[in-house]
């Protein structure tokens, strides 16, 4: 007699769950505000890492020989989580023609048309290794993403939908984005000065940087954010002097420069912003 209950309420339960899946997609993609588009942007923000990420290492002669498969494996699973989005996207629009013709709906079709373009051979060989750097700096496009995210995000404040989108780690994400989209771009044009693993750790203790100092500020520690501007600049200027010893002095000065600049910058970014400084 269990039996038989639980078999007359799977439907429902099974409903139930449907239920609220369409509710889950209704408020992520209508309702800017909502937990559940956060956890859409967070998604996408994700996506967009992994996708940039994978350029970045393609780039890599040792890595693109040994996990090449991997790396087309990742790309598939972008490009079809990107494809279920686009689909989202023009089913739930207010409207559809203004979101097909209009900037982010172009941009996610652009997010998943160089896949395809990939495979497609279109292209005599004379030309193939042109196509090919044409259609990675399409990939590098997906970064785009995060300005739509941006936009929904704006929209919403002051209605009293917005959701808290601030943390260490979304800040130090959105950090290894742009780092990995430097990167990226850098290689699909073909300008690469090898090192990526380098310049990655570079962007990466760059980006904890930021993020940490941020969230100083927002627990009201400046003293704490202006000392990791000074560790900052010692971790940059020690690390550069490493490279230096190691007989790479384009690579050092490169680093010392960066550091600088990404110091300065970030500083009146954060802290200027904030009093701070």
């Amino acid at each position: 007699m269990a039996a038989g209950l639980t078999t007359l309420m799977a439907p429902e339960q099974k409903e139930s769950a449907l239920q609220r899946w369409r509710t889950w997609m209704v408020q992520a993609y209508t309702q800017y505000g909502t937990r559940p588009a956060a956890q859409l942007a967070d998604i996408t923000s994700w996506l967009v890492f992994i996708s940039l990420l994978a350029i970045v290492l393609e780039g890599v002669p040792g890595l693109a020989e040994t996990y090449g498969s991997w790396f087309l494996f990742a790309e598939t699973v972008v490009v079809l989580l990107f494809a279920i989005d686009y689909a989202a996207n023009i089913i739930l629009a207010k409207d559809r023609r203004a979101y097909l013709l209009g900037p982010w709906g172009i941009i996610d079709l652009l997010a998943i048309v160089p896949f395809f373009l990939t495979f497609a051979r279109i292209v005599g060989d004379a030309g193939a290794a042109r196509t090919l750097l044409a259609l990675r700096a399409l990939r590098v496009l997906r970064v785009l993403k995060l300005a739509k995210i941006a936009e929904e995000a704006a929209g919403e404040q002051g209605t009293g939908l917005a959701v808290e989108q601030h943390s260490v780690w979304r800040d130090m994400l959105l950090g290894l984005i742009v780092t990995c989209a430097v990167l990226a771009l850098a290689e699909a044009i073909g300008s690469g000065h090898g090192h990526q693993v380098y310049w990655l750790a570079i962007g990466g203790g760059f980006s904890f940087s930021i993020a940490a100092r941020r969230w100083c500020l927002r627990h009201n520690l400046s003293a704490l954010s202006v000392l990791l501007i000074l560790a900052s600049l010692m971790a940059g200027a020690a690390t550069a002097v490493l490279v230096d010893k190691d007989g790479d002095p384009s690579r050092a000065n490169i680093t010392a420069l960066l550091t600088l600049a990404v110091v300065v910058v970030s500083g009146i970014w954060v802290e200027g912003r904030d009093g701070s400084l």
